[in-house]
């Protein structure tokens, strides 16, 4: 079946039909000799599926997870973004602040610089950024500028988010731009991550004496 076969029919599916449609696939895949460990979204890109109604924000929050997942077996704060174009994925990153030894290395930056070189544009009018917590202001400032068109979040950070939590810098009257925001997506899938990596954070200060 041709990629484009494929969207066809994936375009005439609900979400729940979709989904396993894309089982079925990977379960052909294995059957075949060619098993495939990456996520649906890996599989709609490899088979040229970049818009359907089977692809959602909670897909794109999956790989963002993914991401984040990478992230806390490194030993940094387990968060992750994922940046997308007309549906496709251009980039996909974790936090790196201790693996590059930079402050500013938050996973958003990363996608967003990522991205403007990888599309030869500073401006991101028609990107969405999945991050799996609440963008700090640095972030936040920093889609921003870029022009961002969309930012979806997972968990919520009251003490120190900036896109509604402490402040909302993705919405702010006084900046020239405004980024659409929509919260909560697998939020407790995010908020269990970070709850766990700080956890264990904790224990191990204990033992050590610290």
């Amino acid at each position: 079946m041709s990629g484009k076969e494929f969207f066809q029919i994936l375009g005439n599916l609900s979400v729940e039909e979709a989904d396993a449609v894309l089982s079925y696939e990977a379960e052909e895949r294995a059957g075949a000799g060619e098993p495939w460990t990456g996520g649906r979204i890996d599989l709609l890109e490899e088979v040229g599926i970049h818009q359907s109604r089977g692809v959602t924000d909670e897909h794109f929050m999956e790989e963002a997870l993914r991401q984040a997942r990478k992230a806390g077996v490194k030993g940094e704060v387990p968060v992750g973004a994922v940046l997308v174009v007309e549906g496709r994925i251009i980039t996909k990153t974790h936090n790196q602040v201790e693996e590059l030894k930079d402050a500013t290395a938050h996973a958003e930056m990363l996608a967003v610089t990522a991205a403007a070189g990888e599309l030869e544009d500073w401006r991101l009018t028609e990107a969405t950024v999945y991050v799996t917590k609440e963008p700090c202001p640095m972030c936040a400032g920093a889609m921003v500028l870029s022009r961002v068109k969309r930012v979806v979040y997972g968990a919520a950070d009251p003490r120190g988010g900036a896109a509604g939590g402490a402040l909302n810098l993705l919405q702010f009257d006084g900046l020239n731009h405004k980024c659409e925001v929509r919260g909560g997506v697998k939020s407790e899938e995010c908020r269990e991550l970070l709850r766990e990596f700080f956890q264990a954070k904790r224990a191990e200060g204990e033992k050590s004496g610290n």
